[in-house]
């Protein structure tokens, strides 16, 4: 019996420590290609489309969010940082390596944005965030006011939302 509360309690122990942390202010910073965030899925294999108002930032360092998480090894696979001044805007775009996180193929991904999560990105409370497994390709841009991170409804890719490299 002992070993079954046991195994019960590191069950559960494991389960919560999957979970984003629930009404949550992230906050997370960029600052070029070795150092930035992306949101992601909560968990290992999860969809992006089913997740969109649960993502977690992941980063390049654990210590540029206080989610305390990193991306996994080999899942970024390229990365370009670009600084407006004129717009008042950061942003990072990129490829990735979806199997590196169990993420489908068949995935079209989404937008995570400041209207489903709360965040402070570089001290400002806009992003937007488009992860697309299928295309394996990821684009990031925190803004100082809002109508810089405004995604157009017609607009359902990296590319068409924010234009970069990738």
């Amino acid at each position: 019996m002992k070993s079954f509360i046991v195994a019960l309690v590191a069950c559960l122990v494991s389960a919560v420590a999957a979970v984003p942390y629930p009404n949550t202010t992230y906050t997370f910073q960029f600052t070029g290609v070795d150092a930035f965030c992306m949101f992601m899925p909560p968990r290992y294999g999860d969809s992006v489309s089913g997740t969109l108002d649960q993502g977690v930032p992941r980063c390049t360092k654990a210590s540029l969010s206080n989610s305390k998480r990193k991306f996994p090894n080999g899942f970024i696979t390229s990365a370009h940082y670009l600084l407006n001044d004129t717009e008042h805007y950061e942003q990072v775009t990129g490829r990735i390596d979806r199997s590196k996180y169990g993420l489908k193929s068949t995935d079209q991904g989404g937008l995570y944005d400041y209207t489903h999560i709360k965040v402070m990105c570089n001290g400002d409370h806009f992003f937007a965030a488009f992860l697309e497994p299928a295309a394996d390709r990821f684009c990031i841009r925190c803004c100082k006011y809002s109508r810089d991170c405004s995604v157009s409804p017609d607009a359902h890719t990296c590319p068409e939302a924010i234009p970069g490299v990738y």
